[in-house]
């Protein structure tokens, strides 16, 4: 479903490097992502393998009030410890 919604963005992407403009580098970074799932493996094998750039952060989701899953619209919060210490090196 994710790569479904990310089709047009791609899309756009490559009609920019097939007209020759300017094309902005893409980094991916997964989020809300479940650790004892396979999509996310899945997804980033699949986006790599088409030769896109993922970064080594997943963003966990998370739920609670002041979690990932209900930060909608606000910019994200860089606390320390993983995995947003390894968002702000990525």
């Amino acid at each position: 479903m994710e790569l479904d919604r990310a089709g047009s963005i791609l899309a756009a992407l490559d009609h920019l490097q097939n007209v020759g403009a300017h094309c902005p580098e893409l980094h991916i970074l997964p989020t809300m992502t479940n650790p004892s799932a396979a999509a996310v493996d899945e997804q980033e094998a699949t986006l790599t393998d088409a030769g896109d750039q993922m970064l080594l952060t997943r963003a966990p989701r998370s739920d609670s009030r002041d979690g990932y899953g209900q930060a909608s619209g606000q910019p994200p919060r860089l606390a320390p410890g993983p995995p947003m210490d390894q968002l702000a090196a990525d």
